[in-house]
């Protein structure tokens, strides 16, 4: 199958990357439709808004995951990571609970590609202004990217943001 940057997905989200020819890594990247979640929203918002949510509770729960990848393809090495360390990561609990396994955080990398080649060319509806990935930084800190000023940022990890899962597009 065939992918294009910003087109719909076949989970009816869109296509943020494509990988035209290293086998080592996806084939595409696909960003979860707007409105994914239809949970309760304790921290606010309106139905259709994505998910916001703490990271952690305690610090120390970050202690065995800390410098985890921030790569694209990433994100299951660092799942298997938080899984090892015991760490209940809520994220990775809703959208697993919502979306299935096969949806996850993004890593920072992959992060960083739906913000430019999604969110700047206004597709994908995000309405968060900070989302989560699933790289550690250094215990008690979580990387981020700020969708409002387009850069990186290293959060505490009991810090309300918003999610937004990805899923793997592999190659057939």
């Amino acid at each position: 199958m065939k992918f294009a940057v910003g087109e719909e997905g076949p989970s009816g989200g869109h296509i943020f990357w494509v990988n035209a020819s290293d086998r080592t890594l996806p084939h595409a990247l696909e960003a979860a439709p707007r409105g994914w979640y239809t949970g309760s929203r304790p921290w606010g918002g309106e139905e259709g808004d994505d998910c916001q949510m703490i990271w952690c509770l305690q610090p120390e729960d970050l202690d065995g995951i800390h410098m985890n990848g921030t790569a694209i393809g990433m994100g299951s090495s660092n799942y298997e990571k938080i899984d090892s360390a015991g760490t209940f990561c809520a994220p990775k609990f809703q959208i697993q609970s919502f979306m299935g396994e096969e949806w996850q955080l993004p890593t920072l990398d992959e992060l960083r590609l739906m913000y430019e080649n999604l969110h700047t060319k206004g597709l994908g509806g995000f309405d968060g202004s900070q989302y989560w990935s699933c790289s550690v930084f250094v215990a008690q800190y979580v990387s981020s990217w700020n969708f409002d000023r387009g850069e990186h940022m290293y959060t505490f990890h009991d810090t309300c943001l918003s999610l937004r899962p990805i899923r793997y597009i592999e190659w057939e």
